[in-house]
């Protein structure tokens, strides 16, 4: 398994103080590249940005391994408004939006949000899509973080 024991994407490490996001916190997986790092905030807050691809079969994986990094960090996962739509894990959504021309595109999106005992917040945004046909998915992340303080 390619994924196994992969770093959650964007979970912060416990220890992580206002005006602090080191030693680096928001985490990404191996294979992905983030063209403009992580950026800070004089908040505390940060996000970043990533690209990687995926198999069928990784993309459970990356869920499953999100979640188990942050039960092991002590963080608790939100519910959020994608959870209301059926069981944890991604969605796929039909219609609406741009219509493009030649093959059809699959999309899948998924939502994650988790909060420390301090009360600071790391979510993950992700959205894989791919052509008829094709193997992989092209996974785009967001992963903000909002320390305790600004909320």
């Amino acid at each position: 398994m390619r994924l196994a024991g992969v770093v959650a994407f964007a979970l912060v490490m416990a220890g992580c103080t206002r005006h602090e996001v080191e030693p680096l916190s928001l985490w990404i997986p191996p294979g992905a590249v983030a063209p403009e790092g992580v950026k800070k905030y004089r908040s505390g807050s940060a996000d970043l940005t990533f690209e990687l691809t995926l198999r069928v079969t990784e993309l459970d994986e990356v869920l499953q391994s999100l979640n188990q990094q942050a039960a092991t960090l002590g963080w608790q996962r939100l519910e959020t408004e994608w959870d209301r739509y059926g069981p944890p894990g991604w969605r796929t959504f039909q219609g609406g939006g741009v219509i493009r021309p030649g093959p059809p595109v699959e999309t899948k999106h998924w939502h994650g949000v988790w909060q420390a005992a301090d009360g600071a917040r790391a979510e993950d945004r992700l959205s894989a899509s791919r052509s008829a046909g094709d193997e992989a998915f092209a996974v785009i992340g967001y992963a903000p973080y909002e320390p305790a303080a600004d909320r």
